[in-house]
């Protein structure tokens, strides 16, 4: 790469050398998690640890499908390896041993083929008791938020979302529908983090979050320091609670883990029915200088959690758009969040209305930003229940738009110019500091619920699209030329492949062409339009069978098209009705036309 950066290196560079915070993996513990490939009988456990070892308790801590963990105590500290040693002597086989207090790079083997029943609860979606519009200073303003269009976006219903925080004072406002203890006894109540977090991805009794159709649970896990399995532990209930979103908005570096490992592909593979629950963690805040570095690394750690591929990454967004800078009381900036390759998306967090004081702005920060884009993913799972968790990640990345770069006037007012560091982008989009650009709820929601809205939203018409979306709900005619569920399957085709996407391409473009001038539409003769949109829903099923109540539908509206399309004039009527309809979707209903 021949561009180079104002420090004088490659413009994807930057100070990238986070300290480390893992133990060597045979430091010795006195407490651990025992996981195991089939149940185990604590009393064989115990009778496989040596009686001069200092075995003080066995218990159970989870069994559910693949994840089977047992709790090993110890009255003097000893290694992993020496448990899983005196275990496997035993004939015990374990996946691995861990400490269940300290974070670790281990990995332990993977999940064994199974299948995890739905677990049946009462946990659905709500509506906002008291819904209240955002103010301009919030995600709503269009030029730097997430850009919520309710008519496009929805509310979230019927979604859920778990918050798994460490403290969460005034809870009672954001009317959660359970609160959850994981190793506590009871709820911290010195901060309102938690009940924020709630309040800007859902709702408060004071304020209307992202998602208000949606239903919250709070998770609530110890303070950081305490352990590192509280956490996996939590998103394990929420994953098998039936969250649809789980946030994870507390302080994460260092809790990398075995366990955490199994929760994330617990969650990743389970959740959601076996969709997939979607898991949002904030890129955090951690700054560290290098002793040979007179540069802050501001950089997320490859062993900790937010660069788990299982994970989106959230950072914040300034007012501007852009990477989140704030004001030192000396003068001159810095940034407000850490960067790395894991960063996703940006998300708002400068200046957002508070959700316990609404007449107040307040810093979301990073874990702020996490919880606008747990609600945007909450209302892009409203718009389309069948999406997969890796279907709504690559949505979200396909709809967000670039970030915005720094001024010349924040530039010179940066306190160290590496902070500006990556200067650009790489090929694919992608830049420490951004992402993939900032999320955008419309475009994301648009894309997921009709096929032409997706190809359209792609062309760069989330305009065209929103007002395609609003004629499929209004118009009789295009109401009834396809069901609701036939277009949501078909836009899953559309993203999920190529091939499909650039056939509605076509025809989206083709009918934005010609529906300028009815002498264009005329010009290819009467039938290649209803022979390409035949050729379409023909195409869409080759690879990926639909439910049969799906099939029969696409087999009728085929069968339909094939008919007009051997009566002329049938066929120019029904051509001529699309073309109408493409003049409302273009804009171009006032022109003159003849017949």
């Amino acid at each position: 790469m021949t561009e180079r950066a104002a420090s004088g290196g490659p413009v994807w560079d930057f100070e990238n050398r986070p300290l480390s915070r893992y133990p060597s993996p045979d430091r010795t513990y006195d407490d651990f998690i025992v996981a195991s490939s089939r149940r185990l009988d604590p009393k064989t456990v115990r009778s496989a640890i040596p009686q001069g070892a200092g075995l003080l308790s066995v218990e159970p801590t989870v069994t559910l499908g693949p994840v089977l963990w047992h709790r090993v105590r110890m009255s003097s500290p000893t290694t992993a390896r020496t448990i899983s040693e005196c275990l496997g002597a035993s004939g015990i086989a374990v996946r691995y041993v861990a400490s269940s207090r300290h974070g670790s790079l281990q990995l332990g083997e993977e999940f064994r083929p199974c299948s995890l029943e739905p677990k049946a609860g009462a946990w659905s979606g709500r509506s906002a008791s008291v819904p209240l519009t955002p103010t301009p200073s919030c995600w709503s303003h269009a030029s730097r938020g997430v850009c919520l269009d309710r008519a496009s976006c929805g509310r979230g219903e019927d979604t859920r979302l778990a918050v798994i925080d460490d403290d969460a004072a005034d809870l009672e406002l954001a009317n959660v529908d359970a609160e959850v203890l994981v190793s506590v006894k009871e709820r911290p109540r010195a901060q309102p983090h938690g009940t924020l977090m709630v309040g800007w991805a859902v709702g408060t009794s004071r304020f209307e979050g992202i998602a208000p159709g949606a239903s919250a649970r709070l998770y609530v896990i110890p303070k950081p320091g305490v352990d590192v399995v509280s956490l996996p532990l939590a998103i394990i209930r929420a994953a098998a609670d039936g969250a649809d979103v789980i946030l994870c908005p507390s302080y994460l570096e260092g809790t990398t883990s075995p366990m955490l490992d199994d929760a994330l592909e617990f969650a990743s593979r389970f959740g959601r029915g076996g969709l997939g629950s979607v898991i949002v963690v904030p890129t955090g805040r951690e700054a560290s200088s290098p002793p040979d570095s007179s540069h802050v690394s501001w950089s997320i750690g490859l062993g900790e959690p937010a660069s788990d591929p299982r994970i989106l990454c959230v950072g914040p967004s300034g007012r501007n758009g852009g990477w989140f800078l704030w004001e030192q009381r000396k003068g001159g900036l810095r940034p407000f969040a850490n960067r790395g390759p894991a960063v996703r998306f940006l998300a708002p967090g400068d200046d957002m209305t508070s959700p316990l004081r609404p007449s107040g702005a307040s810093h979301a920060e990073s874990s702020g930003a996490s919880a606008v884009a747990a609600g945007v993913a909450l209302v892009v799972i409203a718009s389309n229940p069948g999406l997969s968790k890796s279907e709504v990640e690559d949505v979200l990345k396909r709809s967000a738009i670039p970030a915005a770069d720094e001024t010349d006037d924040e530039l010179s007012r940066l306190t160290d110019p590496w902070d500006a560091m990556p200067a650009r982008r790489d090929a694919d989009g992608h830049n420490a500091k951004y992402g993939y650009g900032r999320l955008q709820a419309d475009r994301a929601c648009l894309m997921v619920s009709d096929p032409f809205c997706a190809a359209l939203v792609q062309m760069g018409h989330p305009k065209v699209a929103a007002r395609w979306l609003d004629m499929r709900r209004s118009d009789p005619s295009l109401k009834a030329a396809y069901s609701v569920e036939l277009g949501l399957w078909m836009a899953r085709q559309c993203l999920a492949r190529s091939e499909v996407m650039h056939t509605f391409s076509v025809l989206a473009r083709h009918l934005r062409l010609v529906a300028i001038d009815i002498d264009r539409l005329r010009a290819h003769g009467t039938g290649a339009l209803l022979r390409q949109l035949l050729l379409a829903l023909r195409t869409v099923p080759r690879a990926v069978k639909p439910p049969e109540a799906l099939l029969a539908e696409l087999n009728d509206l085929c069968e339909g098209l094939s008919q007009s399309l051997a009566n002329p004039a049938r066929c120019g009527d029904a051509e001529h009705a699309v073309w109408r309809l493409a003049q409302v979707a273009f804009g171009h209903e006032d022109a003159d036309v003849e017949g």
